[in-house]
C-alpha cells in the first residue's frame, strides 16, 4: 500500500494516476468525497472510528474492481 501514498499519488500525471488507480484524479476525488460524507452521516450520533482513511478506502475498492476479473477465475 505504500506505492500509493497520498505524496507519491500526488506527484503522478494524470495520465499515470489513470493507469494506477483505473479512474481520472477528478473522479477518484469525487468518490472519496462522497464516501466521506457516508461515512460522516452514519457516524454523527457517535461509533467506532475507522482503521482506514477515505481516500484508502476508496484505493481498495478500485484495486479490487480492477483486477476483478483475474480474482474470478
Amino acid at each position: 500500500m505504500n506505492q500509493y501514498s497520498e505524496e507519491k499519488l500526488a506527484n503522478l500525471t494524470n495520465k499515470k494516476f489513470k493507469r494506477l488507480i483505473g479512474v481520472k484524479r477528478e473522479d477518484f476525488n469525487i468518490m472519496v468525497e462522497v464516501v466521506e460524507n457516508a461515512y460522516k452521516e452514519r457516524h454523527k450520533n457517535g461509533g467506532r472510528p475507522s482503521n482506514f482513511k477515505s481516500r484508502e478506502k476508496v484505493i481498495v475498492l478500485l484495486l479490487y474492481i480492477k483486477n476483478y476479473r483475474f480474482i474470478r477465475r
